[in-house]
């Protein structure tokens, strides 16, 4: 863990000690959710303040803060009013995460161009790039200029800090499994259906909702790890398998994107890394499907079901 990973959680019992995204046995299902989200605000703006963190860590890890947040609003979904409350957070926090889209897009194109490049060492004349190479180096310096990404994550930390005003509005939530099931099996059923419109191709779009569903469930499957820590750690990194290979798909798809909106048709070097792009995409979701077959194979009504028994042996818990 990470020296920035400690932090101080206002009126969160156990000061100072190490950041833990994770529902602890010792704990109540409410107690936990609260901790964890008291946390998670406290480091995103801790991190959005670090000196050492330069841009595009400090995006990562700001627009990072919101996903682990949103998965563990879904845990609990069920528990929430059917007063708009739930929809109204997740809303609030995926459009943090959006307001600092533009650096993160910028500087993952620079990322995609560069692994496409050493992917293929020698077998390229690095001069015939060097015109991408400037457009993409500019797109990033402009998304990451100063005033303007300052105001963005000045206006990223006031919305943090008004989400966690607004946790003392929150309902308490059951300490049991029924409070959690609903939302693991909803967020489960969702990747699964995912990989369903994946099979056999499927379009760029169908690919990012597996991986934003995948994803949550990756965070679900974290925040359940206490139930079996061997095996939900196991799942949890296979899941974090497939949703890097989708990450990965995705940012070439963003650069893609780029290239075919800023060149003529016909440009040698554009049209070599848009091969290049198109094949490496190909690759990683064949890999993505894979995985996804091995880690979704189980039904949504099976799956919750052994966890929900696994949950049960947790001491003091029902």
């Amino acid at each position: 863990m990470r020296p920035a990973e400690i932090t101080r959680v206002r009126g969160v019992p156990n000061q100072g000690r190490p950041l833990d995204y994770r529902l602890s046995r010792v704990e109540t299902v409410d107690s936990g959710i609260r901790r964890i989200f008291h946390e998670q605000v406290d480091l995103a703006i801790s991190q959005v303040h670090d000196p050492e963190l330069g841009v595009a860590e400090t995006v990562h890890e700001a627009r990072r803060r919101c996903k682990r947040m949103r998965a563990a609003l879904r845990l609990v979904r069920s528990g929430f009013e059917p007063d708009g409350t739930f929809a109204s957070e997740d809303r609030s926090l995926r459009d943090l995460a959006r307001s600092l889209s533009v650096s993160r897009d910028a500087e993952v194109q620079v990322a995609a161009y560069c692994r496409l490049i050493d992917s293929h060492g020698g077998a390229l004349a690095l001069g015939e790039f060097e015109g991408i190479f400037e457009l993409l180096s500019a797109r990033r310096r402009e998304a990451n200029d100063p005033g303007v990404l300052g105001e963005l994550l000045s206006g990223f930390v006031q919305g943090m800090e008004a989400a966690r005003g607004r946790i003392g509005n929150w309902p308490e939530f059951e300490d049991s499994f029924a409070s959690i099931r609903p939302g693991l099996k909803k967020t489960y059923h969702r990747a699964r259906k995912g990989l369903r419109r994946v099979r056999g191709g499927g379009a760029s779009k169908a690919f990012h909702e597996l991986r934003k569903h995948a994803q949550y469930h990756r965070y679900h499957c974290g925040l359940l790890s206490d139930v079996w820590p061997r095996m939900m750690s196991a799942r949890e990194e296979e899941v974090r398998c497939l949703t890097d290979a989708l990450g990965e798909a995705n940012d070439l798809s963003v650069l893609r994107r780029t290239l075919s909106r800023s060149f003529d048709p016909g440009v040698p070097a554009v049209d070599v890394l848009l091969g290049l792009a198109a094949r490496r995409t190909d690759d990683l979701h064949r890999q993505a499907r894979a995985l996804g077959e091995r880690l979704f194979s189980q039904g949504p009504g099976p799956f919750s079901r052994r966890l929900g028994a696994l949950w049960a042996l947790r001491p003091g818990h029902s």
